[in-house]
């Protein structure tokens, strides 16, 4: 069992590791940017509203998530990088990968979580 461990904590290291990679080559597209124009641009800009003391963000219905909002708007107001909050939504999803390995475990199986695994692990950042 203690072989397994560290066989996962291994393959979650090298998920982490290619995740974090992705995510600074991708920090600079000119998508990914705060202004461009896209559901970034209304995130950002709300999430900048909630950092400077907008918690309710008045009146209105947006086309967005809202608690993503506010995730965005805490690490804006701790770090005022969005790179940060990148690298944030990187160990959340290598987390995500950990879960659904015990989770596939739990119901299919070893073989089944490896599976499982190594495709969550393929997903974005």
């Amino acid at each position: 069992m203690l072989r397994h461990a560290g066989l996962l904590t291994l393959f979650l290291a090298a998920v982490f590791a290619a995740k974090v990679i992705v995510a600074l080559q991708l920090d600079a597209h000119p998508l990914l940017q705060p202004d461009a124009g896209l559901d970034t641009t209304a995130y950002v800009g709300l999430a900048e509203r909630v950092a400077a003391g907008d918690l309710a963000l008045g009146a209105g219905v947006y086309f967005v998530s809202p608690l993503y909002i506010y995730f965005l708007a805490l690490i804006y107001a701790v770090t005022k990088s969005f790179t940060v909050a990148r690298l944030v939504q990187v160990a959340l999803g290598t987390i995500a990968v950990a879960l659904i390995f015990f989770t596939a475990r739990e119901w299919a199986g070893r073989r089944a979580a490896w599976i499982a695994a190594v495709l969550a692990g393929f997903c974005g950042v």
